[in-house]
């Protein structure tokens, strides 16, 4: 049976993983396809080259690339950490030339505070290891070298990034992939004016180099170096890569020009990024929804083998409990002929008992199975539990006086001794306003008969076990009615006190000849106050035991 259950908590578990798999791929395939279309979106409006006129006569080849190196200026300030940029400007004049993206410093002078032209700007191409991660603009900055229309070369400069650092002196040369001049040598340019440098960074961190190095290959896969695609707009949608390509030029005039812009991003570390709180939540549910499945098998589980056991209790409590009476009943049937004529009406007597006892604890287990299984319709009307209490124990009162056990009775906490005639006396009077529906205090809504029995097997109990004291509390507060009855016979064991609801458990099978026992009493009560919804327990002391029960109170 375990193993069963075992494999039945697996099999849900794993359809529970498979749900929740199935619901975070389905919402990571909308959110990834939803971050393409954003980046598609942003990276297509950062691309500037589609409004730049190439048939224009009037733009020379510098116009072009200061333009492009420029462009880099933008990139560098709108800089997004999940997207990775590349760049190249491609020309043809009888051989092809290239020219890629990198960090710069721009150089530049004012006219009327401002930058009019494109003849106020140079570009100094830099290289790697200048050491700055981020834009800034370069303090007390000076510069000596060769230039042409675009670019400054062979010389030096002087800078501070603020006024804290000390003067520093960076030298250069003609970068590696300027392969054409651009226009004529100048090498008074920077000498004639008071000049400005700020420097741009194409990535401020490592991750956006990465990004930045990822996209200057994939550009280099998707075009090559003599390669012309004038109006390219390529873009590959993946779950975990993906990359935009737009490309602008022209072949009509001298020479061929193109530029290209590569974009590469990974969707699904953005969507990780973005929705790490909804991915926690999907791990949450999912131990959650397996924790609950495990837990509820298990208590199952438990359930179950604990119904079997009873099952196979209860099967031996009642092969043992009617084994006696049976076998006595069957010796007398068979003896019947053997027995004296003036006997015989004894020996009837004592089969009626043995039969009627049988009768009783077969009545006692339907009226208990029916209660279990929730069959019993509760009638509820006003019960006063002070007076049905006084009633039942009238009825117990030549018990009582024959064992010689003293009664206290005690209502909200006020105590009054009383013998069993004293008992009798007060039931007597009692009696006029009746169990129900009396002008009593103490008063639930419960089913009459049940009540009856729950009080008669709590009271028949006490007087069983008791040595000397019984002790018979009522009270009751603004909301509720509290039973209690406490008797100084052996105390329960603090371990049975789970047992003694069940049937046929029995503390001590003494002195039940006048208060016959079937075992069923406490496993009724059990049920009948839980069909009630009643607070109920068993407190063991040093010396005594106390029964009780709690109801909703009914105020009359």
């Amino acid at each position: 049976m375990k193993k069963h259950y075992i494999r039945i908590t697996i099999v849900i578990c794993a359809l529970i993983l498979v749900a929740v798999l199935l619901g975070g791929l389905f919402f990571t395939y909308v959110q990834v396809n939803s971050v393409n279309d954003e980046f598609y979106d942003a990276c297509h409006s950062d691309n500037e080259w589609f409004g730049l006129s190439f048939s224009d006569a009037d733009l020379t080849l510098s116009d072009y690339v200061c333009n492009f190196c420029l462009s880099w200026e933008k990139y560098s300030r709108m800089r997004n950490n999940n997207v990775g940029y590349a760049g190249r400007f491609s020309w043809y004049d009888g051989d092809f030339h290239k020219l890629e993206s990198q960090d710069f410093v721009r150089v530049y002078y004012l006219v009327n505070d401002e930058i009019q032209n494109s003849y106020q700007t140079r570009i100094l191409l830099m290289d790697e290891d200048f050491g700055y991660g981020h834009t800034t603009e370069l303090g007390q900055f000076a510069v000596n070298a060769m230039c042409d229309d675009v670019f400054l070369f062979d010389g030096f400069m002087t800078f501070q990034r603020n006024l804290q650092d000390e003067t520093k002196t960076y030298f250069f040369k003609k970068p590696a992939q300027l392969t054409a001049q651009f226009g004529n040598t100048d090498d008074e340019w920077t000498s004639r004016h008071e000049l400005y440098g700020a420097f741009y960074a194409m990535a401020e961190n490592k991750a956006q180099a990465e990004l930045n190095q990822e996209a200057k290959k994939k550009l280099a896969e998707v075009i090559k170096d003599d390669e012309f695609s004038k109006a390219l707009d390529v873009c590959d949608r993946g779950w975990f890569s993906s990359y935009c390509l737009f490309s602008a030029g022209t072949d009509n005039r001298t020479p061929s020009v193109c530029v290209y812009d590569m974009f590469v991003y990974h969707p699904l570390s953005i969507v990780m990024a973005r929705n790490g709180y909804v991915y926690l939540v999907f791990l949450v549910v999912l131990l959650a929804l397996q924790a609950m499945v495990i837990f509820t098998m298990r208590k199952m589980y438990i359930n179950r083998r604990n119904f079997e056991a009873r099952s196979q209790k209860l099967a031996r409590s009642v092969a043992h409990e009617l084994k006696t009476p049976l076998a006595v009943t069957k010796a007398y049937v068979e003896n019947w002929e053997y027995i004296d004529e003036d006997e015989r009406a004894e020996v009837s007597e004592k089969i009626n008992s043995e039969v009627d006892h049988m009768t009783k604890m077969v009545n006692s287990l339907l009226k208990l199975s029916k209660m279990d299984a929730g069959d019993v319709e509760i009638k509820p009307e006003e019960v006063e539990i002070l007076s049905l209490t006084k009633s039942i124990f009238k009825r117990m009162e030549p018990l009582v006086a024959e064992r010689e056990l003293e009664v206290t009775w005690i209502t909200d906490g006020k105590a009054a001794q009383a013998t069993e005639r004293g008992a009798a006396d007060d039931a007597e009077q009692d009696e006029g306003a009746g169990a129900t529906g009396g002008e009593g205090e103490y008063c639930v809504s419960a089913d009459l008969e049940m009540m009856r029995i729950v009080i008669g097997n709590f009271l028949s109990n006490a007087v069983k076990f008791a040595k000397k004291n019984i002790k018979i509390s009522v009270s009751k507060s603004a909301k509720s009615v509290r039973f209690s009855i406490i008797n100084d016979g052996a105390t329960i064991d603090p371990k049975d006190k789970k047992k003694i609801w069940d049937l046929f458990y029995k503390k001590d099978n003494a002195r039940t000849d006048r208060l016959s026992s079937t075992g069923v009493g406490l496993a009724a009560n059990k049920s009948i106050l839980e069909l009630h919804k009643a607070k109920y327990g068993v407190n063991c002391g040093a010396f005594e035991t106390e029964f009780w029960f709690e109801m909703k109170r009914v105020k009359k």
